[in-house]
């Protein structure tokens, strides 16, 4: 159980190698997609009937500095959302209550059967049923460097607070060798969302060290800018289901579509073609990104940014929380989102 440091990528574009919430891979896969594809099509009934002010532009007012208790977004953390998709906030959460975060999770983990000591008895469907962990979380609102983010992030700095971290990410050890999974790369929230704010992200908490092909999220870095570009050339939007807009996505973009077909490549061709390097998709330049780092990181996600489950093939348990946030005016779960954060003292 002692921890591993994560490792720190190359590529300077963004300051993580970093999940839907993110499933874990397992046979719930597909369930956890049918799930998002149903909260999407309330969500697009209600937006369709909202009336979304057109913003200048789809950056964001780099005037607009969030600052609290001496914690500040930056304007490279901006850039970073605006063009990968995703940002990491480095130990937004203590050392301290990290551990008593993991001591949670192994508590009911060995309620469910696991034996830390005996990896025989990690079996993957006992890693559910953890809902019980969330109770001693500390309040995400009253992080700062968290708020001074979702402060810059959100339009008119409103957002909603979570109660909580969210559902438990916990991803038990397999026989590697470690690939690119094909399915299911999807969304969690619906291409209705409003094109020139954020109404939406998801968030996720590193409760421990997440290192390469330990089991740390998938993201298609930028792909919310082949989104962006796909849902400005689609009509009657608000009238189509969430599987008529993902398939039409696929058709006009066949390298996602290649990269949801285990038979297309395998091994190490499958990961030198998607992770390597960038590849043009609709003009803009897109590549797997593993998501990992320290216990207490923070990744904020595009609500449009692809994203898949990954194996964990390391020796240790992948422990990560993981919740949504949203504007007031989104039409969200009130047991996701359930109170707006004090003003700044």
């Amino acid at each position: 159980m002692n921890r591993s440091g994560g490792r720190k990528r190359a590529d300077t574009r963004s300051n993580a190698t970093i999940a839907p919430a993110q499933c874990d891979g397992r046979v719930t896969a597909a369930a956890h997609v049918r799930s998002c594809e149903s909260l999407a099509r309330v969500c697009s009934r209600l937006t369709a009937r909202r009336v979304t002010t057109r913003l200048d532009s789809t950056r964001l007012d780099p005037s607009r500095c969030a600052i609290h208790a001496g914690r500040v977004f930056s304007d490279d953390q901006r850039r970073a959302f605006e063009d990968d998709g995703f940002v990491r906030l480095r130990g937004v959460l203590s050392p301290a209550d990290c551990e008593a975060m993991r001591a949670r999770t192994w508590r009911q983990l060995e309620r469910n059967g696991v034996d830390p000591d005996n990896r025989h008895t990690w079996s993957p469907e006992k890693a559910w049923k953890l809902q019980g962990i969330r109770r001693g979380d500390p309040p995400p609102a009253e992080q700062p460097q968290l708020r001074a983010a979702l402060d810059a992030l959100f339009e008119d700095g409103q957002w909603t607070a979570p109660r909580d971290w969210g559902q438990a990410l916990v991803t038990m050890p397999s026989p590697g060798p470690w690939r690119i999974p094909a399915h299911v790369w999807h969304l969690d929230h619906p291409y209705t969302h409003p094109r020139f704010a954020i109404h939406g992200l998801n968030l996720f908490l590193l409760v421990d060290d997440v290192v390469a092909h330990g089991g740390g999220t998938l993201v298609v870095r930028s792909s919310h800018r082949v989104v962006d570009r796909f849902v400005e050339s689609v009509e009657g939007l608000h009238d189509k289901k969430m599987k008529v807009l993902r398939a039409q996505f696929h058709a006009r973009n066949p390298w996602f579509t290649e990269l949801a077909d285990a038979e297309a490549q395998d091994g190490a061709d499958r990961t030198e073609r998607y992770m390597a390097c960038d590849t043009e998709v609709d003009g803009v330049g897109v590549r797997v990104v593993e998501l990992t780092g320290e216990a207490g990181d923070v990744v904020l996600c595009h609500p449009w940014l692809v994203h898949n489950s990954a194996p964990n093939v390391q020796q240790r348990l992948r422990m990560m929380r993981a919740c949504r946030v949203y504007h007031p005016s989104h039409p969200s779960d009130a047991r996701t989102a359930v109170s707006s954060p004090r003003a700044p003292s």
